[in-house]
């Protein structure tokens, strides 16, 4: 007798790291909006911030889940990130790279090749992702809110 015994894959699908993408896009772009200084600067943002999210979480990070290697990928997500958090924190760009690293990064760091590339890009994108969200948090209790708020 045979007996076949299943265990459960951590590893995101294409479908759970679309609606991840689209958590994350909805997360920015909400941030953006309340932290805004007018409606031509949350139109651009929001516009851009789903152009990133769809090219992002529409090809790449599917493309780099099918692989059994991404430790390359998720530090080509992580790196433009952590360098975009500071100066181009507004943009929402830095939240979309940073978690679609963790998500590359998680799925690829028990590969046989790239898993140190993985952890790092894994490890790089969570800190620009928190760094990000902490920039918009600071703001907050500063009392820096945009035209919606103030």
């Amino acid at each position: 007798m045979t007996t076949v015994t299943t265990t459960p894959s951590t590893t995101p699908t294409t479908r759970s790291a679309g609606l991840i993408g689209a958590t994350v896009a909805a997360v920015a772009a909400v941030l953006t909006t309340l932290f805004a200084h007018g409606w031509s600067e949350v139109i651009l943002m929001v516009a851009l911030i789903a152009v990133a999210s769809a090219a992002v979480y529409g090809f790449v990070v599917p493309r780099a889940l099918r692989r059994e290697s991404c430790g390359g990928t998720a530090l080509a997500l992580a790196v433009p990130a952590a360098l975009l958090a500071a100066p181009a924190f507004w943009s929402g760009v830095p939240l979309v790279l940073g978690v679609a690293a963790v998500l590359v990064g998680n799925s690829g760091r028990h590969a046989p090749t790239g898993s140190g590339k993985a952890i790092a890009g894994l490890v790089l994108g969570a800190l620009a992702a928190l760094f990000y969200l902490s920039i918009y948090v600071m703001e907050g209790f500063a009392g820096n809110t945009g035209f919606l708020l103030g």
